[in-house]
């Protein structure tokens, strides 16, 4: 259904909708990666009984995803 309707729409817009489709994924996919990535080691280290390791990689995936939202907030709002 979409195809048919770009067919009606000037290249120059499809073309900036690609643009904002590969930058949100980028935004979406990073910190998707990192918490599917810390759930395994947090798990890791609970199954090992490391539970004081399972803790700092905790706090680590905590201050990873604030940190990659203030960075992200910060370049969305710079280049509204």
């Amino acid at each position: 259904m979409y195809s048919v309707i770009t067919m009606f729409m000037p290249s120059d817009i499809i073309a900036a909708q690609h643009i904002c489709i590969g930058i949100v994924s980028i935004f979406h996919v990073i910190p998707i990666s990192l918490s599917m990535a810390y759930s395994v080691l947090v798990g890791n280290m609970i199954g090992a009984s490391r539970v004081k390791s399972a803790h700092a990689y905790v706090r680590m995936g905590l201050i990873s995803g604030i940190t990659w939202g203030v960075f992200s907030a910060a370049v969305m709002t710079v280049f509204k």
